[in-house]
């Protein structure tokens, strides 16, 4: 997001504080809201690309940890499977 667009962001926080009700009535007010949307999905997108690293960067670190506690329970079922299977022979 560049320096415009958060320019345009600040405006759009100072009037939905403010308790004037926002109206369009010529096309200077509607470019206005054209470039008003254009900085919120310019900032949406941004915090979904943010996101998206940080989602990938978790899921990295779940697979990390969890491999060995997968690697456990393979381990740990394998034995089980093997002692079911010399029982079941016995």
């Amino acid at each position: 997001m560049n320096s415009l667009q958060q320019i345009e962001l600040a405006e759009v926080d100072a009037l939905q504080a403010g308790e004037h009700p926002f109206e369009i009535t010529d096309m200077n007010g509607l470019n206005w809201a054209f470039r008003k949307i254009s900085a919120l999905r310019a900032q949406e997108k941004e915090i979904t690309m943010l996101a998206n690293v940080e989602q990938e960067r978790i899921m990295e670190w779940k697979q990390k940890e969890l491999n060995p506690i997968h690697n456990s329970i393979t381990f740990f079922e394998s034995h089980i499977q093997r002692y079911h299977a010399e029982q079941l022979a016995a």
